[in-house]
């Protein structure tokens, strides 16, 4: 998979958040599944689903979403799936298939993982944002990763989570993963590959 640094980078280019990263990937690979970690209020994974659908006019094929949907860590407090299932009703009846994993994805992303041969083309990590929390989703989701597949880690330069910035250097030292692209600006995104 391509992840197009210069097209990123370009003049007058502000926002380096998560969106833009996967935005930036979408536009330049064939996403056909795609996992995600800390769905939250759904804006990430929403992004993704309509660019693909109404930009590139490719859409989804598989989604999974892991979430506890409640209001600590950034959640936020609706309880269920629900919402995001509301939200993904004209892709599903079009052809998607959802799958919700629900609860926290340090348990739940290793049951999934032991229950399926499925691989994705993209992962998006936006968990707890601790670092053993994080590095426990990057290396739980390492064989749902297709071997030419990419995954974006979230605020991995935020202020309030500074140890993640240590954690992406231990992943890419010690779990099997080359770091090819890092944001410093805003919050921070990371972009890794199975190396």
């Amino acid at each position: 998979m391509v992840f197009n640094i210069q097209e990123f980078e370009q003049p007058g280019q502000q926002s380096y958040d998560n969106i833009s990263v996967l935005l930036n990937i979408a536009r330049n690979n064939n996403i056909v599944s795609f996992l995600e970690i800390g769905t939250s209020s759904g804006m990430s994974l929403m992004a993704l689903v309509e660019y693909l659908t109404y930009e590139k006019n490719k859409p989804l094929k598989f989604v999974v979403v892991s979430d506890t949907w409640g209001g600590v860590h950034g959640g936020t407090n609706y309880g269920s799936h629900d919402f995001v299932l509301e939200l993904l009703e004209p892709y599903t009846e079009n052809g998607l298939d959802a799958v919700f994993l629900d609860g926290e994805s340090q348990i739940e992303i290793p049951k999934f993982a032991g229950s399926t041969d499925k691989t994705y083309d993209l992962i998006h990590v936006d968990g707890l944002h601790t670092y053993d929390g994080c590095r426990a989703d990057v290396k739980n989701c390492r064989s749902l990763l297709k071997d030419d597949g990419l995954m974006v880690v979230d605020d991995t330069h935020h202020h309030a989570h500074m140890e993640l910035v240590q954690c992406m250097k231990d992943i890419c030292a010690e779990d099997g993963f080359s770091c090819i692209y890092k944001t410093d600006h805003g919050t921070g995104a990371t972009v890794l590959q199975k190396s």
